[in-house]
This record gives structure tokens, sequence and C-alpha cells, in this order.
């Protein structure tokens, strides 16, 4: 295959890659932070958004990775016309089927955590599907890059509510590791969570349960360390 063609595909589909991944960062950043009562658009502006989310993308970024990766060196030759027609009129009872389990584990990882993880196994199925698609064929010659874009489009959704969930699950419920911040005097002297950092502001909770944001100019001396709630 091509090595040029398949970098200029990649080059054409980037932007609107990139707006694809940004808006499932915002997502990302509001479902986290609602669950504090923060608006956090109001703290960031638009350039400050990749950096905030930049956990979650990296992830999917790695995620990606692995799938074009595991493509390139472990996949098998090119589908028969007839073989991809029939796995594209199956597509659909398929994503019903995916759709409905992944939307049943999303339920119930409101009590077990490992259900988010299930949900993203759900979806990842939907990959090699969605990659025969004739969207995918006419944009990517190559086979482990049609795979990797279509990993990317139908897991970010998931990953975005997974990560998010997640994280504050474990914030709210007080279980896990989680970063702590100290200061010597005023707010948090017995220590706090550490929320995050927004904008112009740390935001922790406070021993009460209470969300307070700490402004960066007020935080000139503090330390910040992990504490295991699980112990």
């Amino acid at each position: 295959m091509d090595s040029h063609r398949q970098l200029k595909e990649l080059k054409q589909a980037a932007p609107y890659i990139a707006v694809y991944s940004l808006f499932w960062g915002c997502t990302y950043l509001y479902l986290y932070w609602s669950k504090f009562n923060v608006n956090p658009f109001s703290y960031i502006g638009p350039g400050e958004i990749i950096t905030s989310s930049g956990k979650f993308l990296f992830q999917s970024s790695i995620f990606t990775l692995g799938i074009l990766l595991c493509e390139t060196f472990f996949s098998t030759t090119e589908e028969d016309e007839e073989t991809r027609k029939r796995k594209i009129k199956d597509l659909k009872t398929i994503a019903v089927i995916i759709l409905a389990m992944t939307a049943t584990a999303l339920y119930f990882a409101q009590y077990t955590v490992s259900f988010y993880f299930a949900a993203l196994g759900f979806v990842v199925t939907l990959t090699t599907p969605i990659s025969y698609l004739d969207i995918f064929r006419h944009s990517f010659s190559s086979r482990p890059v049609r795979t990797a874009i279509a990993a990317l489009i139908v897991t970010l959704p998931i990953l975005s509510i997974v990560t998010a969930q997640n994280e504050t699950k474990e914030i709210l419920d007080n279980t896990g590791k989680l970063s702590m911040i100290r200061r010597s005097s005023d707010t948090c002297m017995a220590g706090c969570i550490l929320i995050g950092k927004i904008g112009d502001y740390f935001a922790v909770l406070g021993k009460s349960g209470k969300v307070i944001m700490i402004k960066n100019d007020e935080m000139k001396q503090f330390e910040i360390y992990e504490y295991d709630f699980g112990k």
C-alpha cells in the first residue's frame, strides 16, 4: 500500500477528526464538571478546551493507535465484495443489538464501575463492520487506517462518558487513590480532595462535601499528595 497516499488521506481527514474530537472533548468536560455543579465553559476559553480535556483525548489517541498497530501487523487480506456487502447488510441489526447492550451496561454502571468498560467493549465490536461502509472505503485506501478511524468515531462518545463518570464517581464516593491539596492556612488545612484545575481556579471538595473554587493567586504555598480512601 502506498504510504504517501495514506498520509495524504489522513491529512485530508485531519480537520474533520479534530472537530469531532473537540466536540467529545467538550462533552467530557461538561459531564465531568456538571457533577460538581460547575459550568466549565464559564472558566475556560476555546483555546483551553484541548488542554483541559487532554487526559481523555490522550487516552482516546492511544486506544486508536493501538487499533491501527494491531490492524497493520495482524490483519488479514481484504474481504471480497460479496462478504463486505453481507456484513454491511447485517450492520443495522448488529448495531441495534450492540447499542441496546451498551445502554444497559451504562445504566448498571452507576452501581458497578466495571460496567463502564463492558459498555466500551460492546461498542468496539462495531468498529470493523462500520469500516466496511462506502464512506470509509472511498476516503481511505488502507484497511488499517479505515478501521482505526472507525474505532475513533465509535469509541469517542463512550470514552467521554466512561472517563467522566468513572473519575467523578471516585471523587464523590471517596474511593480509590485521590489527589489531595493541603495548605498551611485558611481553606484545606486538613486536606481537600482535588477536583481539578480549570481556568484561573483550583476546584476542591471540602470536608463538608461542598465544592470550593480557589483562585490561582491564593495558592501561593500548598502541598499536593495522594490519599488512598480504600485503606
